[in-house]
Formats: C-alpha cells, sequence, structure tokens
C-alpha cells in the first residue's frame, strides 16, 4: 500500500510539472465584449446536421427539441416540430419520432411526419404478443403433448433440442404467416423498427421481440438515409474560425476520485483566429470554439454548449 501511494505522489508531482504559461497573454478572452468592432449574441438554439435526401436537409436543436425541415435548393425553413430522444429518418425523407424524452416503450405516441408536406400522423403500436414464448406454447400446448414435447431440467439434452427447434419452427411459421404477411418492407432503424404492409398500414414494432434472426426467408429491409452531404458542407463560406497556435495546458485541479486515485481535471487555453470579411480577430478561449450550420447570412459558432451569432458593426 505504501509503494502504492508513493507511486501515486510521484505520479502526482509529473503532471504537475507538465504545466505551461499562457502563449499570449495578450490577447481577450472569448466573451461577447470580445471586440468594439463585434456584435456578439447568444442564442437560445443548439444546431445539429442530421441528415440530408435530394431534396430536403434535416436540422436537431437539442436546446428546444425541435426538428427543422430546410428545403435543400431554396435553403428555407418549410417546418420545424417537437421531436424527443427518438427519432428515425427513412430513405424516403419521412420521419418517425416521439414528442417526448421516455425510455419506456408503451409510454409515448410514436409519430410520423411525411414527405415532402410533413403532415404529422400516430403510427400505432404492435407488440407481436402472439410472437411470444407463452404465447406459442399456449397455442400449441394440444399437439406438444402430442408430440410429447416439454422443457424442464431434468429433461434428456435430446429433448431439450426437439423443444427449442419446435419453437423456432412455430415462431417462424408465425413471422411468416401472421407478422410478414401481405408486406412491403420492414424499415429498420436504431430507433425504430417499422413494417409497412401494401395496403398502406404501419405499425411501429417492438423489436426485441420480433425474433427474426432465425428466419430462414429473406426479409426486404429498408434502413436509415444516408447523407447526401456532411455538416461542414452547411457552414457560412463567409468566415473562417481556425485554431492558430496549439493550446496551453495551465493547470491541473484535483476532483472527487475514489479512495485509490484522485480525479483530476485540467484547464486548458485555446487559441483561435476569426477572419470576417477580410478583417482578423484573434482571442483565446478556455473552451473548444466550432463553427455552427448556417442556411442564411448568420455567422455562427459553440462554445460550451452556447451559441453565438458574430457580425461586424
Amino acid at each position: 500500500m505504501k509503494k502504492f501511494f508513493s507511486i501515486t505522489i510521484v505520479f502526482i508531482l509529473l503532471i504537475t510539472s507538465c504545466t505551461e504559461e499562457d502563449k499570449h497573454p495578450e490577447l481577450p478572452l472569448f466573451t461577447e465584449n470580445l471586440s468594439e468592432k463585434l456584435i456578439i449574441a447568444e442564442l437560445d438554439i443548439d444546431l445539429n446536421f442530421i441528415t440530408d435526401t435530394d431534396d430536403f436537409i434535416y436540422i436537431k436543436d437539442d436546446r428546444n427539441n425541435h426538428m427543422i425541415i430546410i428545403h435543400r435548393d431554396t435553403k428555407q425553413i418549410i417546418k420545424k416540430f417537437t421531436v424527443g430522444n427518438k427519432f428515425l429518418i427513412s430513405e424516403e425523407g419521412d420521419i418517425y419520432y416521439c414528442k417526448e424524452e421516455s425510455t419506456i416503450y408503451n409510454t409515448v405516441e410514436t409519430y410520423k411526419a411525411k414527405a415532402p408536406n410533413f403532415d404529422e400522423s400516430i403510427i400505432p403500436k404492435d407488440y407481436l404478443g402472439y410472437m411470444q414464448i407463452d404465447s406459442i406454447l399456449s397455442e400449441n400446448k394440444d399437439e406438444m403433448r402430442r408430440l410429447d414435447l416439454k422443457y424442464t431440467k431434468s429433461d434428456s439434452l435430446n429433448l431439450n433440442d426437439r423443444y427449442f427447434d419446435y419453437l423456432k419452427k412455430k415462431t417462424n411459421e408465425n413471422i411468416k404467416n401472421r407478422v410478414l404477411k401481405d408486406y412491403e418492407y420492414i424499415l429498420d432503424g436504431l430507433a425504430y423498427t417499422i413494417i409497412k404492409y401494401k395496403d398502406g398500414r404501419e405499425y411501429d414494432i417492438f423489436f426485441q421481440k420480433f425474433r427474426y434472426d432465425d428466419f430462414p426467408e429473406e426479409i426486404n429491409y429498408r434502413y436509415e438515409n444516408k447523407s447526401r452531404s456532411k455538416a461542414s458542407d452547411y457552414i457560412n463560406k463567409e468566415y473562417i474560425l481556425r485554431e492558430f497556435d496549439d493550446h496551453s495546458l495551465l493547470r491541473y485541479r484535483f476532483s472527487g476520485g475514489n479512495h485509490f486515485a484522485p480525479g483530476i481535471k485540467t484547464s486548458l487555453l485555446y487559441y483561435y483566429e476569426c477572419t470576417l470579411k477580410n478583417k482578423s480577430f484573434k482571442f483565446k478561449s478556455e473552451n473548444i470554439i466550432e463553427q455552427v450550420i448556417s442556411f442564411d447570412e448568420d455567422i455562427l459558432i459553440k462554445s460550451k454548449e452556447k451559441t453565438y451569432r458574430i457580425t461586424l458593426k
């Protein structure tokens, strides 16, 4: 134990000896009063590029939980609505989403905003109760009794195999004859699994209960939209923001940790140059500063989850 604490003390001494001085003490810290030549205003938004199609750009305002749909050609907002922590955007540009923050499947509605008008509708849920083992056993108990199929810990391995093979067979029959009967496709995403039928019906299915991994036939899947662009393609090109020097490590602070090792936080300074219409401004910041997407003439940056608009006076 003494050796451990000795090593810890040496480690602390080493890291604290690695601190630096501010490389540019002459530069101002980034604030809304950075320069008399600039107007810097904090905005109540947190814009993040989600994806785009041939026709639309999808932006999430995480500050206000809004999905913003922008026309790709005109760059005009055509729709804005509340979206929670779950959403899926299909290759056709349709959005499946919830409006509330929830991890409990059956407590929130599933909505759909269908392109190109993005009118809202509710997608009903299908819990596929007949796919559950208890339901399969109940529906087929007479046949299983005739086949002498049961499962207990004392059963032989051979009987267990027969039992599970039977369940797999009945599961696949249910998939073919009930789940996939007259279906068009299954839209499979991280947030939702949507099944669409040829008559236009759609259901949000609870994918954890839909065990189709062993289904022997090919299933017609569709997936989430693949972006044509990346976030940097939608940055205002009228300004340049860059780090002109390596950041400085000013100090370490000890915070929290556990019985064996302290928690360590660092204090850094980043050095930036922002160029607007051939005018350059240098400053430093205790936080990383990033460019933010913009679809008009606004010049937007983000620092520590706060978004600012910068204009020349």
